[in-house]
């Protein structure tokens, strides 16, 4: 993507429209989906946001001497729109509790709604997830296991909620991540092709003995209460971890890991 040649730079001295816009898109869901804007903040964040993404605007604070990363972000990313806050303001905005956050991102949010993702080995359906945290570990587990996306149903968490962001420590940026309900569900899942194979606690087969087909939808329920009747019915196979102790079930973001890793594993070891 071409970045702006043209900067147009403001000083912020009072709570004014950009103090507002930011403290919304921080904290305010539906106005990140009506303006399609995401706020980003940290280094690991913002070091993850390539070419491809649009930089509305840098804000950082007005007299403060900024680091030579954070000189180097801003030429990097060429916004259009530097905004210099005073320090307090900053302060106010900055979700960061240590002194070290000098730099935020408002950035154009990707396309979710409707989007069909291509199933080539191994892609993510979350049913229903409800942790900010979670998701954004799960993220970066379809990040670091080559999983090909992240299809979201159901009444969910929002992925571009700065929370998610930072629990994928950058992993947002790199791994596509789509919503589907209803029809244009059923629609995706048999175009694809692929075997849909769901997780349950009190699956009969357990994944370490199952061979797992290429290419794969790998379905994940709620965090309290698992799949739904409705997506159990629709998988081809319902598979499960076998469990040594007395827990009967893992956090969701730790059977994604898990799965993700022997997927991988099996697709390598069969290449």
């Amino acid at each position: 993507m071409s970045r702006c040649s043209v900067v147009q730079q403001y000083a912020i001295t009072t709570r004014n429209q950009w103090f507002q816009r930011l403290i919304n898109l921080r904290d305010s869901r539906r106005r990140r989906h009506r303006d399609r804007l995401l706020f980003v903040e940290g280094v690991t964040l913002i070091n993850a946001l390539s070419d491809e993404w649009r930089v509305v605007a840098l804000a950082s604070p007005a007299r403060k001497r900024l680091s030579e990363w954070t000189e180097t972000q801003v030429t990097r990313l060429a916004p259009e729109t530097r905004l210099l806050l005073d320090e307090a303001l900053f302060d106010e905005v900055s979700t960061k509790e240590d002194a070290s956050s000098e730099l935020i991102a408002i950035i154009g949010a990707p396309p979710l709604d409707g989007v069909r993702l291509p199933v080539d080995h191994t892609v993510l359906l979350m049913d229903r997830p409800s942790s900010h945290g979670n998701f954004g570990t799960i993220l970066r587990a379809a990040d670091a296991f080559g999983a090909g996306g992240v299809v979201m149903t159901g009444h969910a968490i929002d992925p571009f909620d700065p929370r998610t962001l930072r629990a994928s420590a950058g992993s947002f940026f790199r791994v596509p991540v789509a919503r589907l309900d209803g029809a244009a569900l059923t629609g995706w899942l048999d175009e694809t092709g692929a075997t849909l194979v769901g997780t349950t606690a009190w699956a009969d087969e357990q994944l370490g003995d199952a061979v797992l087909p290429v290419p794969m939808v790998l379905a994940f329920g709620n965090e309290k209460s698992g799949l739904s009747e409705r997506l159990k019915a629709r998988c081809d196979r319902l598979i499960g971890i076998e469990m040594a102790g007395y827990a009967t079930s893992l956090n969701v973001a730790n059977m994604v890991s898990i799965c993700l890793y022997e997927a991988r594993r099996q697709q390598r070891a069969g290449a």
